[in-house]
């Protein structure tokens, strides 16, 4: 069985909109960030990223997963319109 692109399983994510809505309140983001805030793993925070950045929410990678991504949105809402 085909999985769907890493994007999209973080978009399927439950955390997804959780993910938006800490990633505009803190203003900032990085796998590591949503590893220690959600208490999840690498794989499944780097998908969330992955989604995020396909969704507009941050900008592109910096060059490492440890680096702050910079967040393009003011409002959870942004995103979703």
């Amino acid at each position: 069985m085909d999985e769907p692109p890493p994007s999209q399983q973080g978009e399927d994510d439950e955390l997804f909109q959780a993910a938006i809505t800490h990633a505009t309140e803190t203003g900032m983001v990085s796998v590591t960030l949503l590893q220690e805030h959600f208490g999840i793993g690498f794989n499944r925070a780097h998908n969330l990223i992955d989604a995020l950045e396909d969704h507009g929410v941050i900008g592109p990678s910096p060059g490492s997963f440890r680096k702050l991504r910079k967040v393009l949105i003011g409002e959870p809402a942004e995103a979703t319109a």
